[in-house]
């Protein structure tokens, strides 16, 4: 098992150096960034790639944050948890006691612990507790490594298609093939309180982004009502030519009282609709999926996965990237 061990160094010079030989010893295999450095090409690029490479990401959290990279805003070590985040691998996250954060840590570690839930959080002292609560943490991923378990439903769940959401439609649903994921509630009662809403948005928002279902640069709306919270992006809805390929358009995440979650995007098109076939599908729906289930308020164990494809005459099988070279004829008079 590759363990991705990230963090700073500063001020946590002494675990990182501890860590890598114990992982070792216990039958793991660590990475870090300082094994990266002195490769050919980027360290971001190669550390990155360590995160892509590995099956665990472990979160070193002590008082300082790291330089922000001009482009994204985010520390490296920020970045690292962003891919982890998105790959859907185990993240196990250790705070140093006895620290004082400087003022980004602080807000770093706060949306470290919104994701996290409580859960693989762990505190520690020294490098000997250090010790227990990784090798701990460890144990308990490769407990719960077991496959979803599949069971019958009473009644086929109750799932609101985008179409029945007067606050995420427009005018677009009628030309842009667009896919949604749904893991719609089992129980119909609300697990979350009205006043949760609107402090919810911005989370999706955020995870929207981290999860590249956003874009850096893209408008996001943030919004709620007595039953639904939601971040949505209409997307550059701009027709071109008939062969150029667009990948633009509305996409959205949202979180209704009952616990169920919608995650939806555009499907690339030109003129003439969009192709699938049954391996870009799968394609496709899994980054949806993992962001579903990283928003999926806790307690909510159960639910049914469900996911749409509209509008439906703008689709057919075939090659996804036969899209914009396919040849299209033109009547004569």
């Amino acid at each position: 098992m590759i363990v991705f061990i990230s963090s700073v160094r500063r001020g946590l010079e002494s675990e990182r150096d501890y860590l890598p030989s114990l992982l070792q010893a216990s039958g793991y295999e660590a990475r870090r960034f300082e094994d990266f450095s002195a490769r050919p090409g980027p360290s971001r690029d190669a550390c990155l790639a360590g995160v892509e490479a590995a099956d665990v990401y472990l979160l070193l959290l002590g008082e300082h944050f790291g330089e922000p990279l001009p482009d994204t805003g985010k520390a490296p070590t920020e970045e690292e948890f962003t891919v982890a985040k998105r790959r859907g691998i185990p993240i196990l996250v250790f705070r140093k006691m006895g620290i004082d954060p400087d003022e980004r840590q602080r807000d770093f570690i706060a949306r470290v612990g919104d994701y996290q839930q409580g859960r693989f959080w762990k505190e520690f002292g020294d490098n000997g507790q250090l010790a227990v609560v990784v090798l701990q943490a460890l144990r308990e991923v490769a407990a719960e490594a077991a496959p979803l378990r599949w069971e019958p439903v009473d009644a086929e769940p109750a799932v609101r298609w985008r179409a029945d959401r007067s606050t995420l439609k427009d005018r677009s649903e009628a030309y842009i093939p667009v896919l949604e994921v749904h893991l719609a509630a089992i129980a119909a009662q609300p697990v979350l309180p009205v006043s949760a809403l609107q402090p919810l948005a911005s989370s999706l928002g955020r995870a929207g982004r981290d999860a590249g279902l956003f874009s850096q640069a893209a408008s996001v709306g943030l919004g709620s009502d007595s039953s639904t919270a939601w971040a949505s992006s209409p997307g550059d809805q701009l027709r071109g030519s008939w062969n150029q390929v667009s990948l633009d358009g509305p996409s959205g995440v949202a979180i209704d009282r009952n616990g169920g979650v919608l995650v939806f995007k555009p499907l690339a098109r030109d003129m003439l609709g969009t192709l699938v076939n049954e391996a870009s599908l799968t394609r496709e729906l899994e980054p949806l999926l993992r962001l579903g289930r990283e928003v999926l308020p806790a307690g909510m164990v159960e639910f049914a996965p469900a996911a749409g494809l509209a509008p439906i005459d703008s689709v057919m099988e075939g090659d996804p990237s036969e899209v914009g070279h396919r040849s299209r004829a033109v009547g004569c008079a």
